[in-house]
């Protein structure tokens, strides 16, 4: 499973509380099997099997 930082800015770096970051984590995993998922559906939708 991928898992990206979120926010990184090296110039005003912030500090999130572990709830926090583990909130932003699950939120970026719902994020990426979404994109996941469309993708496949996109190539069903063309004829991509």
């Amino acid at each position: 499973m991928r898992v990206y930082r979120l926010l990184e800015c090296e110039s005003s770096p912030v500090n999130f509380s572990m709830d926090e970051n583990q909130e932003m984590q699950r939120q970026n995993n719902r994020l990426f099997d979404t994109v996941a998922e469309m993708k496949k559906e996109l190539k069903e939708f063309k004829g991509e099997f």
